[in-house]
């Protein structure tokens, strides 16, 4: 299955907050944690849904959690 990585730094203190948002959009992608020192995140998406979760980054960037895209494609939302 073809999936388009993201990567995401969030506040050490909102990864769980993250993964908890991401996996309640059940089969929008998974997210696992690479770096929590650093508060990174990856975001597997599959390609059909990958316009859905760059709109919930940026609304949660505008809205609840502070996190700008660090990977490709390189997007920043703050």
């Amino acid at each position: 299955m073809d999936v388009v990585q993201v990567l995401v730094q969030v506040r050490r203190r909102d990864i769980a907050l993250l993964c908890n948002i991401v996996g309640s959009y059940e089969g929008l992608g998974i997210i696992r944690t690479l770096d929590a020192a650093q508060g990174i995140v990856e975001m597997m998406i599959a390609p059909a849904f990958y316009d859905t979760a760059l709109a919930l980054l940026h609304d949660l960037a505008q809205n609840e959690i502070p996190l700008h895209v660090v990977g490709q494609p390189a997007l920043d939302f703050g």
